[in-house]
């Protein structure tokens, strides 16, 4: 098992099928909250992969026991492939899950 985050060149070197990896583009810019979340399983994933440069915590989720990946930055996700999302609203963001390909849901 990997203590460390894996760079990877594309999504097919990834060792898990699509659905049960969760893409999160560093563009949207995850902090804390979402290393938090995702190191108290409230994402339900077999492994994590960012797009991008991963925020500081990624390497702490992979010494857990996590499985990290990190794609090149501008990686297009393909239909099917599920990803966290950010989304402002009222409240401030909110990080959501979403499949590509299916249609978002409009927050308020």
């Amino acid at each position: 098992m990997s203590q460390k985050v894996e760079q990877v060149a594309d999504t097919a070197d990834i060792p898990f099928a699509a659905a049960d990896v969760l893409f999160i583009d560093t563009a949207d810019e995850p902090g804390q909250e979402i290393i938090t979340r995702i190191g108290r399983f409230q994402y339900e994933a077999k492994a994590y992969c960012f797009i991008g440069s991963p925020p500081v915590g990624a390497s702490e989720l992979a010494m857990t026991g996590h499985r990290v990946y990190e794609l090149p930055e501008g990686t297009s996700l393909v239909n099917g492939q599920r990803a966290l999302k950010s989304h402002d609203s009222s409240i401030g963001v909110r990080w959501l899950e979403v499949v590509i390909g299916e249609t978002e849901i409009q927050l308020n």
